[in-house]
């Protein structure tokens, strides 16, 4: 996959900045629609442009960072996905590493050796021990996004369940871990006919047989549902469905 080697190779040259989001599958083009990100960092954190071919103005212009809007697995082009077309992505990576581990159990498993291409490869050796292989297990990664609560709807939470994962935000509002509340609803490892969660991450949705979008959907609202039932938390859906006419439709539909 494209971008999965652009990060390694980012390591190799001593480019910094991108090494949390190592062997996400994908390409680079695809990597500003969602705003890609893993073990605490977006992908829009390193982008200075990204240059398109405007559909409705007839036009190939280059889009500022700052004008993409990113946000939490979001961006202008996930908002209108039939007008643009991505050709270029330029990032701005850093000269000296600034090594983000504050998410699960990263710092652990990096240690002492506070290097990036360390980092980088326990990124690895974690995503690898916990994911499954799409060629064995078609799936397409963490299928739910991390709810972001208010910061009195997370004191209601921790009062009832203390041990709940967290990561506050800059806003003030507080990111739960999605994996941990599907964990917690019974789904871990879970089946209802050929889909299910992954027995070694919660957060992955598994197509174990010839599974349709019915199966699919089926599945995950009765994952929803059960979240729901226990913690009063909707999870929302990180794949985008689209129609014959290439537009974005609901998931509760």
């Amino acid at each position: 996959d494209v971008y999965k080697r652009q990060v390694l190779y980012s390591t190799q040259q001593n480019w910094f900045g991108l090494q949390n989001l190592a062997l996400i599958p994908g390409l680079v083009g695809a990597s500003p629609v969602q705003n890609i990100g893993a073990y605490g960092v977006e992908v829009g954190e390193f982008i200075e442009s990204v240059q398109v071919y405007d559909r409705k103005l007839g036009e190939t212009q280059s889009i500022l960072a700052a004008d993409c809007h990113f946000s939490y697995r979001h961006s202008i082009f996930k908002d209108d996905p039939t007008r643009y077309i991505i050709t270029h992505v330029t990032f701005k990576l850093l000269k000296q590493p600034h090594l983000k581990l504050n998410y699960g159990d990263l710092k652990e498993a990096v240690g002492d050796n506070l290097t990036a291409e360390n980092l980088q490869n326990q990124v690895i050796r974690i995503r690898q021990s916990k994911l499954p292989d799409p060629k064995e297990y078609p799936n397409v990664g963490s299928f739910f996004k991390n709810p972001i609560v208010s910061a009195q709807e997370f004191e209601r939470l921790i009062t009832q369940f203390s041990t709940i994962p967290h990561y506050p935000q800059a806003n003030g509002n507080v990111k739960i871990a999605a994996g941990w509340l599907i964990d917690q609803a019974g789904w871990k490892g879970k089946q209802l006919g050929m889909v299910g969660m992954f027995h070694k991450q919660a957060l992955v949705l598994v197509n174990y047989a010839n599974a349709s979008l019915a199966d699919v959907k089926k599945t995950y609202q009765a994952v929803q549902h059960d979240v729901d039932q226990r913690f009063h938390v909707m999870l929302e859906p990180e794949p985008v469905l689209y129609n014959s006419l290439g537009l974005i439709e609901n998931h509760t539909e």
